[in-house]
This record gives structure tokens, C-alpha cells and sequence, in this order.
């Protein structure tokens, strides 16, 4: 019973903080006017062009200043500056931006067509000349196929899952068609450099663009990917073994972003898996780092 109240709380909170969010929206738009679709922020990530819709990252970086710098300066670190960095999911560019001036090429996929729009504004704005980018989903195939394209958080936009939850459309998202490659493909077909570092945050697609990279994951030197359990479970439709057995042949080492704990892929295996399979139960995410 206790846990029943407990859901219907915290239901009603997330409800009554979405209507939040859709009214402060609704009054940008009468203030700014029907033609106004941007708002530009001076951050710490460079300068950044969002959309007026957007009441998650848009409000962060508004009152903060900056998005997820601290992970910034970790990817940072081990970045060098003649790697070629793959971002598989770029939004609109927060992570894509401060990080192209740190290496040699940046390669961006980014399905949804309206955050791409702000990605290439973005491109412009800080003078990136290095970046290549591509309006495309990341599989294990390519081909058309559906997917949710979010406003109040429009950096949850995904592939339409296998299970919908309600935080999922509860702001009403608009189901379209995007195109869908294999990156493996891609990279051949493009003659694009091999990829030396990744970033990969696409909301529960990761095991599909990892299937599609084949040999290339072997040639990262580093990793950089979201572990959000219910996205696998909902998205991919596979559990965390499955996920995990394309990701850790490759690399020596992984860290936890948030709980700031290590383990030796060589020797700590069984306590990376057990730490895993804990969050997966829990329903807890994470950013992981692999490295060499």
C-alpha cells in the first residue's frame, strides 16, 4: 500500500511539473511572439541557439550557465588533438562544440531534424570548421523508421520504443520518420576517418549503433556512452549482458561518471557486472567511460 501512495505522489508530482513546463512555454511564445522559435545562450559550452519549446536544457543552461561541463572536462582529458571523435546524438551541440576544438575532426549523427537545425546554427555560431555532420539515426541497418521528437525535453527525442512509458509522450511528442544507417556503412561510404573516441547518448539506441559499427569499436580509445536501464529494457528490448558483451571485449578499464568508482575489465570483471546488474534492478543510470 505504502508503495502504491508513494507511486501516485510521485505521478502527480511529475504531471504537475510537466503542466508547469508546458505553461512557461506557452508564455515565451506569447511574449516573443509566433515567429520567435530560438533563444540564445552565452555558456560555458560556447554560444548556443535552443529552442523556445525546451524547458529542460534550455532552463538549465539559462539560469547555470553552461550543460554538463564537468563531463566536458572529463572527455577533456582524455581527448588528443589529433583523434577523430564521433558524437552519436549530438542535440543541438553542447557536448559537439567545446569539444571540436579540442581534436583534429568531429563527426556529429543527430536524427531529429528540428534539433539538427539548431546543431548546424550552432556549428556557425562558434566558428567550428572541423565538424561534419549528419541529419541521420545510428543502427544496426539502414532504412526508415519511427520516432518521437519531444519539445519540453527535446533531448529525450528517440526511436519509438518497443514499451511506451508515460514520461515518454507526456509532453506530447510528434511521431515522424527519420533515416536510419549502419555506421560501419556510413563510414565507408562517406570515406570517413576512423573513429578514435566516441560519445554515444541516444536515449536507449546504443546497442543498435554499436551492432552497426562492426570493427570499429575495437579501434576507440576511449568509450563514452549513457547506461539508462529502462532505455534498454523499453528502446532496445535486450538486457544489460546483451548491451555490455558488445562494449567490454574492447577496452581495459571503465569508470562511473556519477559514483566515481573504477574497475579492471581484465581483473574486475564480476564486480563491474555485479555493479550493473544492481543498477539495472534499481532502474539506475549512469555515464560510463571505457578506456584502453
Amino acid at each position: 500500500m505504502l508503495l502504491n501512495l508513494k507511486k501516485l505522489y510521485w505521478d502527480f508530482s511529475a504531471r504537475h511539473v510537466q503542466r508547469k513546463m508546458l505553461s512557461t512555454a506557452r508564455q515565451k511564445k506569447d511574449i516573443l511572439g509566433t515567429h520567435a522559435s530560438a533563444i540564445l545562450y552565452e555558456t560555458k559550452n560556447g554560444i548556443i541557439s535552443m529552442p523556445i519549446d525546451d524547458m529542460t536544457i534550455g532552463e538549465h543552461i539559462a539560469k547555470n550557465g553552461d550543460w554538463d561541463y564537468s563531463e566536458i572536462e572529463i572527455i577533456q582529458s582524455y581527448l588528443k588533438k589529433e583523434y577523430h571523435l564521433y558524437v552519436v546524438g549530438t542535440h543541438v551541440g553542447t557536448l559537439l562544440v567545446p569539444l571540436a576544438q579540442k581534436c583534429a575532426v568531429v563527426v556529429g549523427y543527430e536524427a531529429n531534424p528540428s534539433t539538427f537545425r539548431y546543431l548546424n546554427h550552432n556549428i556557425l555560431l562558434n566558428q567550428i570548421d572541423n565538424a561534419k555532420v549528419y541529419n541521420l539515426a545510428a543502427g544496426d541497418r539502414n532504412g526508415r523508421i519511427k520516432f518521437l521528437q519531444n519539445k519540453i525535453n527535446s533531448g529525450g527525442s528517440k526511436i519509438k520504443p518497443i514499451t511506451i512509458r508515460k514520461d515518454y509522450i507526456s509532453d506530447h511528442p510528434d511521431e515522424i520518420e527519420v533515416e536510419m544507417i549502419n555506421i560501419k556503412e556510413h563510414i565507408e561510404q562517406e570515406n570517413l576517418p576512423k573513429p578514435d573516441a566516441m560519445i554515444m547518448d541516444i536515449e536507449g539506441s546504443e546497442y543498435f549503433a554499436l551492432k552497426g559499427m562492426g570493427e570499429y569499436v575495437d579501434h576507440l580509445k576511449f568509450l563514452y556512452t549513457e547506461f539508462v536501464p529502462h532505455h534498454l529494457k523499453n528502446i532496445s528490448g535486450v538486457d544489460q549482458k546483451t548491451f555490455f558483451d558488445l562494449i567490454t571485449p574492447h577496452f581495459n578499464e571503465v569508470q562511473f561518471v556519477r559514483k566515481s568508482v573504477s574497475f579492471s575489465l581484465n581483473d574486475e570483471i564480476e564486480g563491474f557486472l555485479s555493479l550493473i546488474d544492481q543498477m539495472f534492478s534499481r532502474d539506475e543510470h549512469d555515464d560510463l567511460l571505457f578506456l584502453k
